[in-house]
């Protein structure tokens, strides 16, 4: 089919739009627009102080830089718009947001502006974990199987738990609330004016199910009775990705510098749209999303609840295939605290004389070390723990510092611990009966990395393939919106596998590395176990700090 999509993967931090041939799959163009505000962790733009583990964001940001990048990439692809045959789009999640009946963002009501619950709560947003724990103790305690797959526990980043922060602590915004949203679907609305709700973000962070439905009113009900009505809050329309919830209004082709009347693809999850753009299509490959945090995803015939996964849901990203999700919440954040905190001045001199970044340097500096040579051993939890313990409230730790450890040890110790959480992660997938037969790892950690990628693959013990291609989420996205074009959710596996390139760049492990690894993994496990315990020394430093700071 003559003509190009345009794909945009929202992240954390902004938005890339890619400009995607449809004949070829070639990526003609990309462009990324930062949002103004970023993450805003401390407090809100009107001066509003924020709590601990509080993470929001500004809903004007996305749309400045939905219009900005794809506008720009447009402009670069010398397409005109009348040659663009669908858009589609994927955010974060959950990343949601409370509206009014007509889409407006309630944080831009007078009323609410000055309540940070009225703002997007980006994925990263910690605070409504005493939330899920809520709603995971009544789950046990009625003997429901409703978080069964989602590996018997409910994180404090998916959607319930925020939902139900809003309700309990805002309750005259709950009530104004009209929706509450994934982001994605907000943005969908804006473009093509119709609510649809994307199958894969409600089927993973709000488990709706294709047989059941909703979560029942009831079991929100008794929980608080606030949350009954949740349910009505979401738009009646689910939509499975790749198929087209509606076409570019005059207001969306304004924004967007486009055209009335393109196919608008449903919304999807960042990661799970990613699968799209590095052209896993079939059962056995393990992907690595590696970048802010990793999300880890697996496509399977067999379904397995597994302890401690993010979800496993069926016909989320092909049909017949069940999605495994799992994930780290602290990697490139990690590493970006180190090298902004803990890096002396000489080292920042270094870079500057050598015309380096900070983390370049120290990669540099790290890669000189043999394996164990810097004798630590780190816990991957900066920002707690999704997979496999589903804890906030944990966080890091650094074994075997002394007065002679350097800056570049504690830097490869970091590197190493969030290998080592990541074949956890694999090793509780395959010792539940879950077939993994390849890794592939993508985002900008991979390719601007090769030390990382090599210790990957001495860890496991397997190759890592590399996925040589930029902004695969943005492409994944500019897939969805080719199916919108043409046949939809069913069209995505021949679309994925007719656009994706072969894997030419392979990390093999390293035998002598390998047998260092086995045994730093081995301690690894030992702090594990230690640390990650329900009444751990982790839990009690957290409250110790939410007392001395007030909140």
């Amino acid at each position: 089919m003559p003509g190009y999509s345009i794909g945009i993967d929202f992240g954390s931090l902004s938005a890339r739009a890619v400009v995607m041939d449809l004949d070829s799959g070639e990526v003609l163009s990309s462009a990324v627009s930062e949002y103004e505000h970023g993450i805003l962790t401390d407090r809100l733009p009107n001066g509003v102080p924020l709590a601990v583990d509080w993470a929001v964001q500004i809903p004007q940001d996305y749309l400045d830089s939905l219009g900005s990048s794809v506008r720009d990439a447009v402009a670069a692809a010398g397409i005109s718009a009348d040659q663009v045959r669908g858009i589609g789009l994927d955010v974060t999640a959950s990343t949601m947001l409370p509206v009014s009946a007509d889409g407006s963002p309630l944080c831009e009501d007078p009323r609410f502006s000055k309540d940070p619950n009225s703002y997007i709560k980006v994925w990263k947003h910690h605070a409504a974990q005493k939330y899920a724990d809520m709603i995971e103790q009544a789950a046990k305690q009625n003997g429901s199987d409703l978080l069964d797959p989602f590996g018997g526990h409910i994180s404090g980043e998916h959607f319930l738990p925020k939902a139900m922060q809003i309700a309990i602590e805002s309750p005259e915004l709950y009530k104004a609330s009209d929706r509450i949203l994934e982001v994605g679907d907000w943005l969908v609305r804006v473009l093509c004016g119709t609510e649809s709700r994307g199958y894969c973000g409600a089927a993973f962070k709000t488990y709706y199910s294709e047989d059941t439905g909703d979560v029942p009113a009831a079991f929100f009900e008794m929980i608080s009775p606030e949350l009954a009505g949740l349910s009505a809050k979401y738009p009646e329309n689910v939509t499975f990705p790749g198929d087209c919830t509606g076409t570019l209004t005059e207001k969306g082709a304004q924004l967007l510098g486009l055209i009335p009347g393109i196919p608008v693809a449903a919304a999807g999850v960042d990661a799970h749209t990613t699968i799209y753009g590095c052209g896993v299509s079939r059962p056995g490959q393990f992907l690595m999303i590696i970048g802010t945090s990793t999300c880890e995803m697996l496509l399977s015939e067999t379904l397995s609840c597994i302890d401690g996964i993010s979800g496993v849901v069926k016909d989320s990203v092909f049909r017949d295939l069940y999605t495994y999700e799992c994930g780290q919440s602290g990697i490139g954040d990690m590493f970006a605290w180190f090298a902004e905190n803990q890096v002396p001045a000489e080292y920042r001199s270094e870079a500057e004389e050598k015309g380096m970044q900070i983390q370049q340097l120290l990669t540099q500096k790290a890669s000189m070390l043999r394996p164990g040579q810097n004798g630590l051993v780190a816990l991957d939890w900066w920002n707690g723990v999704r997979s496999t313990l589903m804890d906030f409230s944990l966080s890091g730790v650094i074994a075997g510092l002394s007065t002679e450890t350097s800056p570049e040890e504690i830097y490869r110790a970091l590197l190493e611990s969030t290998a080592f959480g990541c074949r956890k992660i694999i090793d509780t997938l395959e010792e539940s009966g879950v077939t993994i037969d390849s890794l592939i790892a993508t985002g900008g950690i991979p390719h601007k990395n090769p030390l990382m990628m090599q210790i990957y693959a001495d860890v496991m013990g397997r190759d890592v393939l590399i996925v040589e291609r930029d902004y695969t989420g943005s492409v994944g996205s500019a897939i969805m919106a080719a199916a919108a074009a043409q046949g939809g959710f069913a069209d995505l596996a021949l679309l994925t596998e007719r656009y994706a390139l072969p894997f030419t760049k392979v990390y093999h492990p390293d035998p002598a590395s390998q047998k260092v690894y086995e045994d730093l993994y081995a301690a690894y496990c030992e702090m594990y176990s230690f640390f990650g315990g329900k009444n751990s020394l982790l839990h009690r430093l957290k409250d110790i700090r939410k007392e001395t700071r007030g909140n």
